[in-house]
């Protein structure tokens, strides 16, 4: 299982219309296997913070799709079950060995590519986003790397080679129907932002492997 990711970071409010979008970050590790995708998903805006590993099952089939969600950033403590929404938590869905496969490799990810304020290198990589007159949020870029993110559009963007956007397009919606806010997204945030279950149209993201 190769692991993939995208990191979302827009360094300045956008104002422009139709879509305006606050200084923020997000970022997506996942794995796929067979017709399932496990991951973590965390994004931040100043120093709020939401992070959770995550299960799509289901999703590269033609059977009902289910998404889970831990409810702390722990991939072995309690789950629930957003999409059908199940009122009760769980126990971590995804079996072993991937759950222990996929706290490895959020390990890795996090110390290649974010710091958090915890982090021994925090102080340093303070100084260099106040050199560079960036915004920091709960966690961030870590600054080595921000050269590789792209800048051409007002959201920076890194992705590795076959990157599948429609999953991060499905947990954002998702994540935003179930009072999960999207801090950061490319769309509109619709007031109220809660529908049932099935009314998500989820169809569109359910698309072949890339």
């Amino acid at each position: 299982m190769q692991a993939k990711h995208i990191i979302l970071y827009t360094p300045h409010p956008v104002h422009s219309l139709p879509v305006s979008m606050p200084a923020a970050i997000s970022a997506l590790l996942y794995i796929e296997h067979r017709s399932d995708v496990f991951g973590w998903y965390a994004q931040a805006r100043r120093s709020r913070y939401s992070a959770a590993f995550f299960m799509i099952e289901n999703f590269y089939a033609d059977h009902a799709t289910s998404l889970f969600r831990s409810i702390e950033d722990d991939v072995y403590g309690d789950w629930h079950r957003l999409m059908p929404p199940l009122g009760q938590d769980i126990r971590c869905p995804i079996p072993e060995p991937i759950n222990h496969e996929l706290d490895r490799l959020q390990s890795i990810f996090i110390d290649e590519w974010l710091f958090f304020p915890a982090d021994p290198q925090h102080g340093q990589e303070l100084a260099r986003y106040q050199a560079q007159q960036l915004p920091l949020h709960a966690f961030n870029v870590r600054s080595r790397r921000l050269g590789q993110l792209d800048h051409t559009l007002p959201i920076w963007v890194h992705q590795s080679p076959g990157n599948n956007p429609d999953i991060l397009d499905l947990l954002q919606k998702c994540w935003r129907f179930y009072g999960k806010e999207a801090i950061l997204s490319a769309e509109a945030i619709p007031q109220p932002a809660f529908r049932r279950y099935d009314q998500i149209d989820i169809s569109s993201t359910k698309k072949g492997r890339t």
